[in-house]
């Protein structure tokens, strides 16, 4: 077996969402070092500004990742709405800082230009946006 997959096997990565819906104007996320942020937006387009002056734009269909939790805000423009579903990421303490030095400070993607994981992303929004018994565990 490869290194990666062994270090992939030994994770236990939880994520739980906390916000999936429509977003109109602003909102600000705190730096949190013990727990990642992944920002999936389904409709509608957002822009993110980080506390270290990086500024995206991020059109439907595209996730964000914060692997370490990074202090920055998510708004829409004037009168527009985005639909979002926004969940922490924790990895066990144990391997934390190992992941957090080998990994970018974000990661931004459109799932359309990355084939591989439309079908999962189509999957995630589903799940996140019907609530059925246990969609936010899943």
């Amino acid at each position: 077996m490869d290194s990666l997959s062994q270090l992939l096997e030994s994770l236990e990565v939880k994520a739980e969402v906390f916000y999936n819906g429509k977003l109109c104007g602003l909102q600000g996320f705190d730096e949190n070092p013990q727990s990642g942020m992944l920002h999936f937006v389904k409709s509608g387009a957002i822009q993110v500004k980080t506390e270290e002056g990086h500024k995206l734009s991020l059109p439907s269909s595209s996730l964000l990742f914060f692997p370490s939790g990074v202090k920055h805000d998510v708004f829409v423009a004037q009168n527009q709405e985005a639909e979002l579903v926004c969940a922490s990421i924790h990895f066990p303490i144990t391997q934390q800082n190992f992941l957090l030095s080998k990994l970018p400070r974000f990661i931004c993607m459109q799932t359309k230009e990355n084939p591989e994981i439309v079908t999962t992303t189509a999957w995630l929004f589903k799940e996140a946006f019907v609530e059925a018994t246990g969609y936010r565990t899943l």
